[in-house]
């Protein structure tokens, strides 16, 4: 899977409470300690961005308020209002306290690390 271009189905633009039907790119690769993703975030800076981890699904959400033609936002709220939130569903073979998560350049990179091999254990299952 090493290399992978991958788009997020579930990922969603919106502005001014209008979704966009923008898709989101998704580069996914994995070696044999970590999978590792990287999305475009385009537009956004890094204090703009949060990530929740619920399970094995990752939330990535993001604000920004632009004003328009750099003026001062009036009561009348005179801006532009962008939102990104995305979900992606990794593995269950991961290490979820060990992820680390990177900025550069509107691309957000994910390193989340699998499991270590002692740690999973084969379970069998008699046959009845």
């Amino acid at each position: 899977m090493d290399g992978q271009l991958l788009n997020i189905e579930s990922g969603q633009f919106i502005v001014h409470g209008d979704s966009l039907d923008v898709s989101n790119q998704l580069h996914f690769s994995e070696n044999e300690k970590s999978f590792h993703y990287e999305l475009e975030v385009p537009g956004f800076k890094k204090k703009q961005l949060q990530l929740v981890l619920i399970g094995n699904m990752l939330l990535i959400e993001g604000n920004k308020k632009e004003k328009k033609n750099n003026a001062t936002v009036h009561a009348n709220g005179d801006c532009n209002e962008y939102c990104i939130k995305t979900i992606l569903d990794l593995p269950t073979e991961i290490e979820p306290k060990r992820i680390k998560a990177f900025f550069k350049k509107h691309l957000l990179m994910l390193e989340v690390p699998k499991l270590r091999h002692s740690k999973v254990r084969p379970l069998r299952i008699a046959i009845q």
